[in-house]
């Protein structure tokens, strides 16, 4: 009886505090917010605002033309897409997870395929047989081994099908054909 007496007289506290504090003028103060609260705005935060559209350069819409759209399975169950922005030619939205990138290209000396955000520091790098995502600003891979099905069948050729090793002479080359230390003659390289 003392029990249901006490919790009803704090339940009249709880409510009767904030009409009260109305009626004096004096402001209440919300309750603190639970962690998940925190927690949902903390993931809402990491979608980015869109961007003003942009005008690329030759170079970055002839990059453009490479990126490889739709749904890449990525490393760790991680999955990725990739599409076109509506608002500009050349630049694409990456989705991973909760998270949603505005991607412009970025001209490379190696030919990979790079698109980046600058604000947040994602960068996207394709290359014919995988992806990567990484944030630059913190040093982290995102995703990683990131394939669709061209790049899964790009990857299966090279398994069945090494490239060459970067000192091997190509089948037909002259090799130096070595008698103990001392090249002797040159023969045309046999092995494949």
């Amino acid at each position: 009886m003392m029990n249901r007496s006490i919790s009803g007289l704090l339940l009249l506290l709880v409510v009767a505090l904030p009409v009260q504090a109305l009626v004096n003028g004096s402001e209440v103060k919300p309750a603190a917010k639970s962690v998940r609260a925190v927690g949902k705005a903390a993931v809402t935060a990491r979608v980015h605002e869109a961007k003003p559209p942009a005008v690329l350069s030759a170079e970055q819409l002839a990059i453009a033309e490479k990126v490889l759209l739709g749904t890449s399975q990525c490393e760790l169950a991680v999955t990725v897409n990739m599409r076109t922005d509506a608002n500009t030619v050349g630049r694409f939205v990456l989705e991973a997870g909760r998270n949603r990138y505005l991607l412009d290209p970025v001209v490379t000396s190696t030919g990979a395929v790079r698109l980046e955000e600058v604000s947040s520091g994602a960068v996207w790098l394709q290359l014919a047989n995988k992806s990567m995502l990484m944030n630059q600003k913190l040093g982290q891979r995102i995703a990683d081994d990131c394939m669709n099905p061209q790049q899964q069948l790009v990857a299966q050729a090279l398994l069945q099908t090494p490239a060459p090793h970067l000192l091997d002479a190509p089948k037909g080359a002259l090799v130096p054909l070595v008698s103990g230390k001392v090249a002797q003659e040159m023969v045309p390289n046999t092995i494949k």
